[in-house]
């Protein structure tokens, strides 16, 4: 599942004229001076955060500022915010809460959010997306896919509905409606724009593959990961800081048909519907790395089948098809094991 950023989100969006009181609201008001102090506060911090994740990759990680996260919700704290009738002020502590991984109080916040009716759309869509995630984060599927929903309707750029679909699909896949998860997945795909693609398709795409492959679709679940590594040859996006699984376990199911694909992609055939054998590899003028990287990467997806069977709890929806998949690229395996190492006779 792809995390928004939550951060970035909240130093990039521009802020309402009315989230803020006005100069005679504050002169009349000590709460509304307060908040707005403890918010500019807050938004320094948040802001020096954000300039400190920039530093140049050679800096040793040792040396980097701690996070200023928890400071930024201390000074929100320290004014009330949790309680305060501004929804931006409730949003920027959400937003700070989830950061430091407290899912149930940035969820209790911006369920705050998304239920005033002082909220403008805009920002109650990025609310109940944010919300959606600390769901995932819950294992609340049912009422992630009803904020995803919601959210949805009231997106007005595209490239954050796709992210939308293809997060509401993935919570789909996690409750066992497959067909509804496709249905997701291809939808965000649809709603992309050309450019978006670049950044968007790849985690969707692979999405989509292990959702095929559930749905029964071993070959077009294969040929779906190829087009994702099309984009992401190294697998950049689905290895990054802002994807994460639900479950957790759902990491070696990914891995295995990554390694799969790569087996299939060693012998010519991904892509293609048909045997995997691929060309006779006892041809004297083959390339016998090419044969070694193919038998490791069925290595590699057989033990990432064992993984997610050891792991995932017999009531998971997809353990049937997992078995399944480790007998057949077991049996891949041998068959292109005993293909390689039976010495051709000379004739």
């Amino acid at each position: 599942m792809f995390a928004l950023g939550v951060l970035v989100g909240a130093l990039a969006s521009a802020r309402p004229t009315a989230a803020s009181p006005t100069r005679w609201g504050m002169a009349r008001s000590e709460t509304a001076f307060q908040e707005e102090a403890a918010r500019l506060a807050a938004e320094q911090e948040l802001l020096k955060q954000k300039l400190a994740q920039k530093k140049p990759l050679y800096e040793d990680p040792i040396l980097r500022p701690a996070s200023r996260v928890p400071k930024a919700i201390a000074i929100l704290e320290s004014a009330g915010a949790a309680r305060s009738k501004s929804w931006y002020l409730r949003l920027v502590l959400g937003r700070c809460q989830h950061e430091v991984q407290r899912w149930s109080e940035a969820a209790a916040l911006f369920e705050s959010v998304a239920r005033d009716p002082e909220t403008p759309d805009v920002f109650r869509a990025d609310a109940l997306a944010e919300l959606a995630i600390d769901y995932a984060r819950l294992n609340r599927q049912e009422d992630e896919i009803e904020a995803y929903e919601v959210a949805v309707a009231l997106e007005p750029h595209s490239s954050s509905r796709a992210t939308m679909l293809a997060n509401q699909a993935e919570a789909f896949m996690v409750t066992g409606d497959i067909a509804r998860a496709i249905a997701g997945y291809r939808a965000s795909l649809d709603s992309l724009l050309g450019w978006e693609a670049v950044v968007l398709a790849p985690t969707t795409l692979w999405s989509l593959g292990v959702a095929l492959d559930r749905s029964g679709d071993l070959e077009g679940g294969l040929e779906s990961v190829a087009r994702a590594r099309s984009y992401d040859p190294k697998d950049v996006r689905i290895g990054g800081a802002s994807w994460f699984f639900v479950p957790d376990y759902d990491e070696a199911y990914f891995s295995a048909l990554g390694h799969w694909q790569k087996a299939r992609e060693q012998a010519g055939t991904t892509g293609q519907r048909g045997s995997p054998s691929g060309p006779d590899v006892r041809d004297p003028f083959g390339q016998p790395s090419l044969i070694e990287g193919r038998l490791a990467a069925y290595e590699r997806a057989i033990l990432a089948w064992k993984e997610f069977l050891a792991r995932a709890p017999d009531r998971d929806h997809y353990v049937p098809v997992a078995r399944a998949r480790l007998k057949l690229a077991e049996k891949e395996y041998a068959d292109f094991a005993k293909k390689v190492r039976t010495p051709t006779p000379i004739k």
